[in-house]
């Protein structure tokens, strides 16, 4: 099986060892479509997930009917780790691919005991999860800051400084369309979009499809 070079998950594997690695864990793998559900809420939940190509959404569905966008995850990154870990049986959230996607389910069990070889490579495993699950809940907390501001501005900005942070560049490009953005940030559509035309106005951002050039340092 080809695996990119970027899954941090398998860092530090050496690619004789990963295969005996991903075979000892009974992975399973799947492909979706851009659209298409990952896992639905309420569905059984074993295993933890890894984009080995492409990107998937969390969405939170809300008591209105309305969704909302927990969080987006690209190519290398796990996701439903937490709820694994946790003890849920079920997935509480809906997870959704935004591009066609190839992704591994990594039963949780196979993944938290090492075999009877007691292999390195299964240890490292271990290691670069613990690693994933803090960089997870750094993220986390990013995700609380910006939704804590009050104002539609100050999220933008706020969302804006922490990919600009990040990157360490004025010049980001953002993995929503404008009705995904105001899920992310929790906020209406149209309100959105006249708020970042005041702020391409007053000359804080530049504009350009999904590419936002950052004026304001």
């Amino acid at each position: 099986m080809t695996i990119p070079g970027n899954v941090r998950l398998f860092a530090h594997i050496a690619p004789q060892d990963l295969e005996k690695l991903l075979s000892c864990l009974s992975i399973r793998r799947r492909s979706f479509s851009r659209g298409e559900t990952v896992l639905h809420e309420g569905d059984p939940l074993d295993a933890i997930g890894l984009v080995l190509f492409g990107r998937i959404q969390i969405l939170r569905n809300e008591y209105d009917g309305s969704r909302s966008i927990v969080s987006t995850f690209g190519t290398g990154s796990i996701f439903a780790e937490t709820f694994v870990c946790a003890g849920e049986t079920v997935c509480p959230v809906t997870v959704s691919a935004s591009e066609d996607s190839e992704i591994l389910f990594i039963p949780y069990e196979k993944m938290l005991r090492s075999c009877g070889n007691a292999c390195g490579f299964h240890t490292q495993l271990i290691e670069n999860m613990m690693r994933l699950l803090a960089e997870k809940n750094l993220h986390l907390n990013a995700k609380l800051q910006i939704s804590s501001k009050r104002t539609i501005r100050d999220r933008v900005v706020q969302y804006l400084y922490t990919l600009s942070r990040d990157t360490g560049s004025t010049s980001v490009a953002i993995p929503f369309s404008r009705n995904d953005l105001a899920d992310y940030l929790y906020v209406d559509r149209s309100a959105l979009s006249r708020e970042l035309g005041k702020m391409e106005a007053d000359g804080l951002i530049r504009i350009d499809g999904r590419s936002f050039q950052i004026l304001w340092r």
